[in-house]
């Protein structure tokens, strides 16, 4: 859900329902700050892995690999906020998504494709799927 965008900022809420993760993304030309405010959130940033609790945040520079995931028993909701010169939709660049949608060609050498999280962030995982966003909109 979007509740305010202008040039070069758009918030948004997400929700993530228990056991569920968004798509292991990063976007080429914007950036985000994620702020939990219900729930526990595992954030995966850069090979990071962080669990984050109402009240706390953290950013997500342009062209880092991402996901959000909720291994807690109730509802994550984040307020998301995106910054950058272009906020449409088609800058999600998918690394691994767990409801078939197109992801980034692989080739050889491709640093983003081989960039994942540590050993402690599982990217394998089916049946997951953020409550309240398109297919699209992850």
């Amino acid at each position: 859900m979007v509740f305010e965008q202008g040039p070069g900022y758009k918030v948004k809420r997400l929700e993530v329902e228990p056991g569920q993760r968004l798509s292991l993304q990063y976007h080429r030309q914007r950036s985000e700050h994620w702020v939990v405010v219900q729930g526990q959130a595992t954030v995966g940033v850069g090979g990071r892995t962080l669990v984050l609790s109402p009240g706390e945040s953290t950013y997500v520079p342009r062209t880092a690999i991402h996901r959000i995931e909720n291994r807690g028993p109730a509802r994550l909701i984040v307020i998301e906020v995106q910054t950058g010169a272009y906020l449409e939709e088609d800058d999600i660049v998918r690394v691994e998504d767990d409801y078939g949608r197109p992801l980034i060609a692989r080739t050889p050498g491709d640093a983003r494709a081989s960039e994942v999280h540590g050993p402690d962030f599982p990217t394998e995982r089916t049946g997951a799927r953020a409550r309240g966003s398109s297919p699209t909109s992850d």
